[in-house]
């Protein structure tokens, strides 16, 4: 059985390549709002990312 915390294994490279892949779906829909909806809408990436690293503690 492969250690998700060692970094040449598979499963650690798919995890990777899985978070960037989420990242850049979460950037497009946000840039899709940013495009349709009034300024001032959305809160910044920083406060959002803050709000989830409270929340996550």
């Amino acid at each position: 059985m492969e250690q998700a915390d060692d970094q040449d294994s598979p499963a650690f490279v798919g995890k990777i390549g899985s978070q960037a892949r989420e990242r850049t779906g979460l950037q497009l829909v946000r840039m899709a709002i940013e495009l349709t909806c009034p300024a001032g809408v959305l809160p910044s990436e920083q406060a959002v990312n803050a709000l989830w690293t409270v929340a996550g503690a």
